[in-house]
């Protein structure tokens, strides 16, 4: 073989090529978890919000208050849930709504993102075969 590497060399240069994919896999575990901690911050501030709102009388002042200093905690719930009513009945079944519509939206990102990551290190995969391939083809040349 040129330069005296022989099968060991090979093997070294294919388990770069699949070590690619083992850090790319490595650093895509972390991802999946972002839409789930999204999720409970997202709801504890609801709960926050739900408190208030079940403790009865004229809410509507400590609501707006809350809503306005949670505001990029709750995101896009804020609207809906300033817009549910004027109760405090009316205000916590819509904080209990928006909960559930929470959970789905977050659970609908998370399953995409998870379908993202595997297609992405399937690719992965794939290019890194093509990168082994192609350097034991060049060593085969060589020798």
């Amino acid at each position: 073989m040129a330069g005296g590497r022989g099968l060991g060399g090979r093997i070294g240069f294919l388990g770069a090529a699949f070590l690619l994919v083992a850090l790319a896999g490595f650093v895509a575990s972390y991802a999946p978890a972002v839409p789930l901690a999204r999720a409970l911050r997202r709801e504890a501030a609801l709960d926050r919000v739900l408190t208030t709102a079940r403790q009865g009388g004229d809410v509507a002042a400590q609501l707006r208050a809350q809503l306005r200093a949670l505001g990029p905690a709750l995101g896009s719930s804020a609207r809906a849930i300033a817009g549910g009513g004027t109760t405090a009945a009316d205000i916590a079944a819509t904080i209990v709504k928006e909960k559930a519509a929470v959970r789905r939206r977050f659970t609908a990102q998370s399953a995409a993102l998870a379908r993202t990551t595997r297609w992405a290190l399937a690719l992965l995969a794939l290019l890194a075969f093509g990168f082994g391939a192609l350097l034991l083809s060049l060593d085969r040349e060589r020798g």
